[in-house]
């Protein structure tokens, strides 16, 4: 009986820590912000009462680690900082004096060492006898793996447990690209919004810059139904914006107009720009006005996927020209006579 229980120990313990790792696992996935993903493997790793989980990061030059996390009890954290007289959030491990720590980081190894030999590489003696005693680490052995953030090793995964073995050292690896898979997907998450915002930003700009335009700005769908309209459209046209876009733009052109409305919207839609193209407009209390049109398609990943244009008014300018016109052609007339 004594026999079996030490052969089913090695097994037992092997499905406790994948079950340990699963749950860590489990618990980041969907969390979508760095501190937090840290923060909760550090709980689930306390909770656990069996495992003491540490992240450590590399500085910014690359030549040191700062530690992100640990799940020691604060008690313990507070006597061990005591004891040894150091900050854990000022403490950085030289990557040059570690050989441990050096292989994760630089080599990309997974290294299995006692926690005792891993503190008397980082702290005089002395020290190191004093933290190993206050935590109760001289026995304990340690797993380090490296964590990686897309491909790129960002630092070191270690737990160290009474109970760790070669067998476990797969789970440790497991856990580490679960934080680093968490890790990128928060870095996705984190573009996405910048890019979201950004693009809300562009958008408000523009839409402040066509609501103070004199000149119309719309947007059109393939088919010419009108999608956006600054208010400068509803003083040109008579219609408000909603009214707009219910109303196909060629129902804004008399008849004699249609034919050369529809042939400027082929032409854009094919990917040309269109610029000062001269229409007739029905406004909607019936009378015409004499518009000037700038068009150019809106192209996405290669493809014209609608068309965006200025509206001008230009009703008074060809009054203007028009009895201009006239004046000259009566002073001719009068210069001719004479």
């Amino acid at each position: 009986m004594e026999e079996e229980r030490q052969i089913d120990k090695p097994l037992h313990d092997l499905i406790d820590i994948i079950h340990f790792t699963e749950k860590i696992s489990a618990k980041i996935h969907g969390v979508l912000d760095e501190a937090q993903i840290y923060k909760t493997v550090r709980e689930e790793s306390a909770k656990s009462k069996k495992y003491n989980v540490t992240i450590l990061l590399l500085t910014d030059e690359g030549l040191k680690l700062k530690i992100a996390e640990v799940s020691l009890a604060p008690g313990k954290l507070k006597e061990a900082e005591k004891a040894a007289g150091l900050q854990l959030k000022t403490f950085t491990i030289d990557l040059d004096k570690s050989s441990y720590y050096s292989q994760v980081v630089w080599e990309g190894k997974t290294v299995q060492a006692s926690v005792d030999d891993i503190v008397k590489e980082l702290l005089p003696k002395p020290m190191a006898y004093l933290i190993s005693r206050v935590l109760g680490y001289k026995e304990k052995p340690s797993i380090m793996t490296p964590l990686k953030r897309h491909g790129k090793i960002i630092g070191a995964l270690t737990m160290s447990s009474t109970e760790l073995g070669e067998y476990f050292i797969p789970s440790m690896k497991s856990l580490a690209q679960h934080i680093s898979t968490a890790l990128e997907l928060a870095d996705e998450y984190a573009e996405r919004k910048d890019a979201e915002k950004k693009l809300r930003e562009s958008e408000e700009k523009f839409r402040g810059i066509a609501e103070r335009n004199f000149d119309g700005i719309y947007e059109m769908d393939l088919e010419g139904c009108i999608t956006y309209a600054s208010p400068a459209v509803e003083r040109i046209t008579g219609y408000t914006s909603e009214e707009v876009q219910k109303i196909p733009f060629q129902n804004f052109a008399p008849e004699p107009m249609m034919e050369k409305a529809f042939q400027a919207h082929e032409q854009v839609i094919k990917g040309e720009i269109v610029e000062g193209l001269q229409l007739q407009l029905m406004k909607k209390d019936g009378t015409v006005a004499s518009v000037e049109i700038n068009t150019s398609p809106v192209i996405k990943e290669g493809k014209v996927v609608g068309v965006q244009g200025v509206l001008r008014d230009i009703t008074e300018r060809k009054k203007a020209e028009e009895m201009l016109k006239l004046s000259e052609e009566k002073y001719k007339s009068l210069i001719d006579n004479l």
